[in-house]
Order: C-alpha cells, then sequence, then structure tokens
C-alpha cells in the first residue's frame, strides 16, 4: 500500500531530483539564453520602474519552462523539472543585483529590481505549471487516452486567445480615442501578446522532437507539422494580424496623428518587424537544427531585453 506523501516528503525528494536535473540543464543553450535575459533586465531596468522589471522578469519565467509545457515527462518528475529550470533565472537576477550594485547603483534599488523580476519569473512559472498540469490530469484520467495532436496552432482556439483579441480591442478604444495620452500602451500590450501567444505556438511543438523533425525532413513534399517552418510562419503572421489589426483601423479612422508611440501606424509597424524577426529565426533555426526550445528563448531573450532598454530610456 502506498504511503501518502506528506508535505515535508515531498520537499526532501523534491531537492535532490531538482539538483541531480540541474546539472542536465547546463547543457541547454537555452538555460543560459534565460539566464542572460534575466542578468540584462535586472542591470538595466532603473529601480522607479521595478514594475516593468517584474513584468520583463515573466518572460524569462516562461522560457524557462520551454517546451515543458508540451512535453511528454511523467508527472512525477514535473515539478522537479520546473525547480531546476527557474533556478537559472533566480540566480541570474542575484547576479544581476550584485554588478548593478558594483556599478555604483543604491543596493537598496538594485534589490528591489531584482526581487520584482524574481516574483514575475515565480508567477509566471507558477501559472505554466498549473496550467501544464491540469491537462495532464484530465489526460490521465481519461479512457482511452487521445491520440498525438501534430496540427498546425490555429489562433483563436484558446481563452488566451480571446482574451488578447479582446483586451487589444479595447485598448485600441482607450489609447487612440478616448485617453490618447497613454497611446504607448498599445504597443505594449500587443507585443507582450505576441510573445506569450504567437512564439510558443510557433516554436514548441513539445514531446519527443527527435522523430517528428526526422519525419518532417523525410517527408515528400513540405509537411506542415507543428514546429517546422511551413507552419510556424504562418502562425506568426496570424498572431500579428490578429494582434494588429485594430492599430491598422485605429491609423485608418485617425489620419491626423502625431508622429511617435502615438501613432497607431508604429504599433502595426512594431509587431509586423516583430513577425519577421520571428519568421527569420525559425527558418535560420531549422537550417542550423537548432533544438526548439533554444529558438524560443533567443526569441523571449530579445524581448525581455527590449522592455528593459525601453524602461531604462523612458
Amino acid at each position: 500500500m502506498n504511503a501518502r506523501v506528506t508535505p515535508p516528503g515531498f520537499l526532501r525528494r523534491l531537492v535532490p531530483v531538482a539538483a541531480t536535473l540541474l546539472r542536465f540543464e547546463v547543457r541547454r543553450p537555452a538555460s543560459w539564453l534565460v539566464a542572460g535575459a534575466m542578468l540584462a533586465v535586472v542591470a538595466l531596468v532603473p529601480p522607479v520602474r521595478a514594475w516593468a522589471a517584474s513584468a520583463a522578469g515573466a518572460l524569462p519565467g516562461l522560457a524557462a519552462v520551454g517546451s515543458l509545457r508540451r512535453a511528454a515527462v511523467s508527472a512525477d518528475l514535473l515539478p522537479a523539472r520546473i525547480v531546476a529550470r527557474v533556478a537559472w533565472p533566480l540566480a541570474a537576477a542575484g547576479a544581476g543585483a550584485a554588478v548593478a550594485r558594483l556599478a555604483g547603483n543604491a543596493a537598496a534599488g538594485s534589490a528591489a529590481v531584482a526581487g520584482a523580476a524574481s516574483c514575475g519569473v515565480v508567477v509566471a512559472a507558477a501559472a505554466m505549471a498549473a496550467a501544464t498540469r491540469l491537462p495532464r490530469v484530465l489526460v490521465d484520467h481519461a479512457e482511452p487516452a487521445p491520440a498525438a495532436d501534430w496540427s498546425p496552432r490555429l489562433v483563436g482556439r484558446t481563452w488566451a486567445d480571446a482574451a488578447a483579441m479582446l483586451s487589444t480591442l479595447v485598448a485600441m478604444a482607450v489609447c487612440y480615442f478616448l485617453a490618447p495620452e497613454h497611446a504607448a500602451w498599445y504597443p505594449a500590450i500587443a507585443t507582450t501578446w505576441f510573445a506569450l501567444l504567437a512564439l510558443p505556438a510557433a516554436t514548441l511543438v513539445g514531446g519527443d522532437e527527435g522523430p517528428r523533425r526526422d519525419l518532417a525532413t523525410a517527408g515528400p513534399g513540405r509537411p506542415r507539422l507543428a514546429g517546422t517552418p511551413v507552419a510556424a510562419v504562418p502562425t506568426l503572421l496570424a498572431y500579428a494580424a490578429v494582434l494588429g489589426w485594430p492599430a491598422a483601423v485605429a491609423a485608418a479612422v485617425a489620419r491626423d496623428r502625431a508622429g511617435g508611440w502615438s501613432d497607431p501606424r508604429m504599433a502595426v509597424a512594431v509587431l509586423a518587424c516583430m513577425a519577421g524577426l520571428a519568421a527569420a529565426l525559425v527558418w535560420i533555426s531549422a537550417a542550423r537544427r537548432w533544438r526548439e526550445e533554444t529558438t524560443h528563448a533567443v526569441l523571449v531573450a530579445a524581448h525581455a531585453t527590449a522592455i528593459a532598454l525601453v524602461a531604462r530610456a523612458a
């Protein structure tokens, strides 16, 4: 008869397993990319904008979880694997605070930025772990087990897609018509949704990616398997169109907008640039045979660093 594991017993099992898995994480380029992005966020964001560090820190937290969102691993190992991966951005946050202090910044301000970024990492990883474990619980109790879904990701199939569509529509009305002084928020909202939805949908396949890549390479023609450029590029473009069309409508209706971030055309241009760069990186990663989570980590790290730079320049 299996004894019920108490919380202290669970922690005693979790820590050594996570420590063992941490040694394997050293071999993943994605781990170093996530740590580098976190280091840049903590070192660049000023203490007066700690909220920006929290928002930017959530992106490395999501990238740290990476392909665990869809990987076919044992549910018993999932908490340990998440802890081993989240340890990288958290350690980088502490290192970033030390670097900022050595650079002459106030210790209290550096600690506040590091703490805010670490909170973003923990919240994002916990939310992703909960969203990952729930479908597995449902699958474990399902009979028979569903077949693997290799189809390309379609926009509008999840509640998160619906929330993105609704929030960008509301943001268009508020930022460009009701409160134009807050127009710069629309690009921030749209690009954040793009990083949270489009990039994982286009890059993270999950499961055993080796057989999928072999099948895509050996198959006739250009198979539209998830994770291949032929499927990833349309996904990126579709999300860019869905998130950018409210700004395009605002640009067509309000033609006398001033330049800069208050111009809705700027949001359209930013989303187009993000989609173009992401599509180019997907093709490069396919040619170089990068792991799927490496591609995702590069994109997320670049986005988090960009947020830190904007927060520093603002």
